[in-house]
């Protein structure tokens, strides 16, 4: 039985938030195991007393995991009987394991995926992917990278293309998704010199990259994938998320002024739509794309919500067979590491 990693610390919301996320997502799918990395007591009193089916529960049980006050680079030492570093190198030697899931320190979780678990081969540095709703639209566009990278070469960017072109496939089900590269202008030759010269390599992959993009076009449905480097990318998303959200708080303040029942109703529906489509949080999580086996990265203020939300998303991209596919890609394209 394939099995998911749960590293059960590292959220704002405590652990019992992650295990109860979790457990919910382990009664959907009859067909996966979960291995618990965490206080096993804990765990375990929390899953009898949801009456969980046991016998798909495992554990690696330790009470020591990395704060998001720890330096990242310890993950090379001191760290190694922390719940993060027992999940990587379980998901590393376990064949069962298809990846891992952890709140934790991003940085820690972003090194000890390079280091601990490792990299596909071809891929010279992963990237955090992010699946944005289309308001208004339906659907998803793939943001990355998202911030594992702030200074990118024209070489990351070309990978990144790849990786979010087998993402929305394996995800979603796209069939060849429109990649844009995130500039100032939409035309040839615009943008800094990173964005000019990661243009040629981009377009030279066999994947359908359809040209530069601006920032109003994320959302807009004309591409599927949106690629930048992890500086510009982070600061995208995050304008995205409190744009929404502002223009929630907006909708919320002008339904409790007024007194109009018919325009209070309108508005209170306009905000509870703006909140589901912009909370970003409640949504699911980040992947990092380029190592070996799935690893999905929520946010530190994860709700149950917000893991359920992340483990769906990961499994969508195990059932679309989505490392192989990639690994099988990066080979036929004979991308350097």
């Amino acid at each position: 039985m394939k099995k998911i990693i749960i590293d059960i610390y590292g959220g704002d919301n405590g652990p019992e938030a992650i295990i109860n996320g979790a457990l919910a997502v382990l009664a959907e799918r009859k067909d996966i195991g979960m291995v618990f990395a965490g206080e096993k007591r804990l765990v375990e009193r929390i899953a009898s007393s949801q009456k969980a089916d046991l016998s798909r529960i495992s554990f690696i049980d330790t009470k020591t995991f990395i704060t998001n006050h720890d330096n990242p680079k310890n993950i090379f030492r001191g760290f190694d009987g922390t719940s993060l570093v027992l999940s990587l190198e379980e998901a590393k030697i376990n064949d069962e394991v298809l990846g891992l899931l952890s709140c934790g320190n991003t940085g820690a979780v972003l090194i000890g995926s390079i280091f601990r678990l490792g990299l596909i081969t071809g891929v010279s540095f992963p990237s955090l992917a992010s699946a944005l709703p289309l308001p208004g639209i339906g659907g998803f566009v793939c943001l990355l990278d998202c911030g594992a990278m702030v200074d990118c070469k024209p070489e990351n960017l070309k990978e990144f293309a790849l990786f979010g072109s087998s993402y929305m496939e394996c995800a979603y089900g796209i069939k060849n998704p429109r990649v844009g590269l995130l500039n100032v202008g939409t035309e040839e030759g615009k943008g800094n010199e990173l964005a000019k010269a990661a243009y040629p390599l981009i377009k030279a992959l066999p994947i359908n990259f359809t040209g530069n993009m601006e920032g109003c076009d994320l959302l807009g449905g004309k591409f599927d994938v949106c690629v930048a480097d992890g500086f510009s990318g982070n600061v995208l998303l995050k304008n995205c998320e409190a744009v929404g959200l502002t223009a929630h708080g907006f909708a919320e303040r002008l339904s409790s002024e007024s007194n109009d029942r018919r325009v209070k109703e309108a508005l209170t529906m306009l905000s509870a739509s703006l909140y589901a489509d912009f909370a970003y949080n409640d949504l699911g999580c980040s992947i990092l794309l380029g190592t070996k086996k799935i690893v999905a990265k929520p946010h530190g203020k994860a709700s149950e919500k917000t893991i359920i939300s992340s483990l769906r998303q990961f499994l969508s991209l195990s059932d679309g067979d989505f490392v192989n596919k990639l690994t099988a890609s990066l080979k036929r394209k004979e991308l350097k590491s």
